[in-house]
């Protein structure tokens, strides 16, 4: 056997070595895999979503009717997220956009106080549409401030200050 042979019998020895090695690392690390080789399979680090109950969403979806809002609500991250719609017109301007956001913190806390669990923070976005200029406003609040100012040991004005509040200018370019 030529010098140049045995190079090539060891490098492939070698990529094979490796590919085995990489092979059982998937194998070991697979939920499921590492049962056949003797290994324990580890825990799953990704836990399920909290969703909102039907019943939660159905009282969401009409509290947000009740107030002329337009949207939906989820649960992520332990956080109840609003995605709403401000549909511009001649007598509400986009300037009217956020007081969505403050209908929105009243139906948390009422989903709240009706049994709806899983969330501490509620985090609200509302995009103007139909006008001239587009808009994102994001509002963002613990419940625990929400329901301190709706049994009056938080001012108003102690609450807006900690209400996490910007607006956000959108392109014309829609993909």
């Amino acid at each position: 056997m030529t010098r140049q042979q045995k190079r090539i019998i060891i490098l492939l020895a070698a990529a094979n070595t490796v590919f085995l090695g990489v092979l059982l690392v998937v194998a070991a690390t697979r939920p499921g895999g590492g049962s056949s080789l003797g290994l324990p399979t580890p825990a799953s680090a990704v836990e399920m979503p909290a969703r909102l109950t039907p019943t939660c969403r159905q009282q969401a979806a009409q509290m947000l009717s009740a107030a002329g809002t337009t949207g939906r609500a989820f649960l992520t991250d332990q956080t109840l997220r609003f995605d709403l719609v401000h549909r511009v017109t001649e007598d509400r301007p986009a300037q009217y956009a956020p007081q969505h956001a403050w209908t929105a913190f009243d139906v948390a806390l009422a989903l709240s106080d009706a049994g709806c669990e899983g969330f501490r923070r509620t985090d609200i976005i509302i995009e103007t549409q139909d006008g001239a200029d587009r808009y994102r406003v994001h509002a963002a609040a613990q419940v625990a401030d929400l329901r301190a100012h709706h049994a009056g040991e938080l001012n108003e004005s102690a609450l807006i200050e900690r209400v996490e509040y910007r607006v956000q200018r959108l392109d014309d370019d829609r993909l």
